[in-house]
């Protein structure tokens, strides 16, 4: 087998594999999607959550968004700034705003609790979770 033949089975299955493992991703989304329209959001929490754990981005703004003002779910802010906190430092630019109203209602301490452990989850999960979303050109360093 030549090199270029065995580079291309090699970048096939990567695509393969990463294709596999959005699939599930894909999934819960669909779901998580169809409870919202329902206005079931604790099914919708049952469905986001693990795809905020398995490094989602985009699931990681809307669990904190789900822990902080949706109806029919029990509220934690302090869960919620951490998944902002998560979610704004992989280009969720959204949960900044979000992030700065809910640090208020919660105080120094707790915050500060909350960012901790954001920044914990984000060393542990450093290597696992999905990319972070490009830097916009005007954000980009000067050449």
């Amino acid at each position: 087998m030549t090199k270029a033949t065995s580079l291309l089975i090699r970048v096939l299955f990567c695509c393969c594999a990463m294709g596999l493992a959005m699939a599930p991703a894909q999934a819960g989304w669909k779901e998580a999607n169809a409870a919202l329209q329902k206005g079931d959001n604790a099914a919708a929490l049952r469905q986001i959550r693990p795809l905020a754990e398995a490094g989602d981005a985009a699931a990681q703004y809307m669990l904190g968004y789900l822990l902080s003002t949706a109806d029919g779910i029990e509220h934690d802010l302090t869960e919620a700034f951490k998944w902002y906190t998560i979610a704004l430092a992989r280009g969720q630019r959204a949960a900044a705003g979000a992030r700065a109203l809910i640090g208020r209602k919660l105080g120094n301490f707790k915050a500060a609790e909350a960012q901790r452990q954001a920044m914990q989850w984000l060393n542990e999960h450093r290597e696992t979770a999905t990319p972070q979303a490009p830097t916009p050109k005007s954000k980009q360093p000067r050449k």
